[in-house]
């Protein structure tokens, strides 16, 4: 996929730097509306899940990944990537890959909001393939990086989201419950507008899991 013509072309409407004035204001960063973005890259995480031969699937984390070290890489390629490594981190554990976490949380410093996000996606839901390991620094981060609370937010609601879709780590997450809960409440008095939003959004599906978690621990 990622040397098919049809990637070919994606990468030379990009590398115009011209967004198809049919999808996109002329004034947008991407070369195609982002609903694109996410439904291409759900399908080739998809893919590579899928994929029978171990080495493709490295190469294809390997591609992903220097597409988001290299400076040249217009904002489409990163967020394409971003959103890929998400798709495949939320069932695969990535941790291998030790470059990972820095990689993804340099596109936090993207000056283009969709790549921002996309990186608040990619975090989380990578995280969800070793929440051991990834969850604690999400949890650090929040607190030790006021300018990215609220994507940071983001990152940690695609956690919890999660939960229902991989029940091996309600245990693991049983654990954090207190620090999850008290970091919450503690930034729903955030004087930052985009935080608050962010904290309401997460703490709805926070109080949901909680009910279930308290449930699961009285049986």
């Amino acid at each position: 996929y990622m040397e098919s013509p049809e990637e070919e072309a994606v990468v030379s409407t990009q590398s115009t730097g011209n967004p198809s004035p049919a999808t996109q204001p002329a004034n947008s960063p991407l070369s195609v509306h982002k609903q694109a973005f996410y439904s291409t890259s759900s399908c080739v995480a998809a893919l590579a899940l899928n994929c029978a031969d171990s080495r493709e699937y490295q190469s294809v984390i390997t591609k992903l990944l220097d597409n988001l070290k290299s400076k040249d890489m217009s904002c489409s390629v990163r967020l394409f990537a971003l959103l890929t490594l998400g798709g495949i981190g939320k069932y695969r554990d990535l941790s291998e890959h030790q470059d990972l976490q820095k990689v993804i949380m340099s596109s936090f410093n993207s000056p283009t909001e969709e790549v921002k996000s996309a990186a608040s996606y990619a975090l989380g839901n990578v995280s969800v393939g070793n929440l051991t390991l990834y969850l604690p620094f999400i949890l650090g981060e929040i607190q030790s990086n006021p300018k990215r609370q609220y994507l940071l937010l983001h990152s940690l609601k695609e956690v919890i989201t999660s939960m229902s879709d991989h029940e091996e780590n309600i245990t693991v997450l049983k654990n954090y419950v207190p620090d999850i809960w008290n970091l919450l409440v503690r930034y729903m008095e955030s004087p930052e507008e985009e935080a608050v939003v962010s904290t309401q959004s997460t703490f709805f599906f926070f109080f949901e899991l909680q009910g279930n978690l308290i449930l699961n621990i009285t049986k």
